[in-house]
């Protein structure tokens, strides 16, 4: 069972859930635009929190978090994840930041400033100058019909994300949040960054300067993978072959067996 509470985050509330014990804390980040992150991450940590203290996040504009007026930049979103590692007694060291997507780019950042026992990166993936035009173009046209019939049509899309085997009350909690919700202003701002900024993010990241790391990669993303595994100090790349975007929907029980071995559980 998962405990749901608020943080106080610069005056504003950030939801957030917590089960389990153990000497190791995994802490979920979901990626762009996924509407509730205890449904997007429940089946993997669900099976965790058997072993470790499981901590999900939703970030300012998703999920029961409040929408902010702070920018959604790189700096600031990892800094008000900091900020929860402090708050909930979270020892960098004993924590690994387990990232979909997007969050891959959070995670690695705040592994910059704390040390941390490691990382779980699900789909790392280059983002070219031209998929990022491309994601840019799209999300602006939505943003514009949100108003419009296209709303209903990409809420009934996304909503095929929670008609997995998870409980009935996220999945209309999530399908509630996606309808009266989705997108705020936190999302579009995120957008920009998200467009703008991770070009160039590599750049940031310097050799061998990142902790132990999983990388849990699909065939089409398999090589990015290897072109960027000599950041990490350690590295294991798990290739689950063809597989949609989403591979812990598909692969929990894969990345929960390696997650537990590889660091050692």
């Amino acid at each position: 069972m998962f405990l749901k509470d608020y943080l106080n985050i610069n005056g504003n509330r950030l939801n957030y859930y917590e089960s389990g014990y153990g000497k190791t804390t995994i802490v979920f980040l979901s990626g762009f635009g996924t509407p509730f992150a205890i449904a997007d991450m429940y089946k993997l940590a669900t099976l965790l929190q058997v072993k470790c203290r499981c901590v999900i996040i939703d970030r300012f504009g998703y999920g029961n978090s409040d929408i902010v007026n702070t920018e959604r930049n790189l700096e600031n979103i990892c800094n008000e994840i900091k900020q929860v590692f402090k708050l909930l007694n979270i020892d960098p060291k004993k924590t690994i930041l387990l990232g979909h997507s997007s969050a891959n780019f959070y995670s690695m950042y705040i592994n910059k400033d704390l040390k941390l026992k490691g990382l779980i990166l699900i789909d790392l993936e280059k983002l070219t100058n031209v998929k990022l035009l491309f994601t840019k173009f799209i999300y602006s046209i939505y943003f514009l019909l949100t108003k419009t019939f296209m709303k209903k049509i990409f809420d009934n899309c996304v909503n095929k994300m929670f008609e997995r085997s998870i409980p009935n009350e996220y999945k209309l909690e999530g399908k509630s949040i996606q309808k009266n919700k989705i997108p705020n202003k936190c999302i579009k701002d995120e957008m920009k960054w998200y467009c703008n900024e991770l070009k160039n993010f590599e750049n940031r990241i310097e050799k061998d300067s990142l902790s132990k790391a999983l990388l849990v990669c699909r065939k089409n993303t398999f090589k990015y993978n290897v072109n960027i595994k000599d950041r990490f100090k350690e590295v294991k790349i798990l290739n689950v072959g063809k597989a949609e975007h989403y591979i812990h929907y598909s692969h929990f029980y894969m990345i929960v067996k390696e997650t537990l071995r590889y660091f050692e559980i």
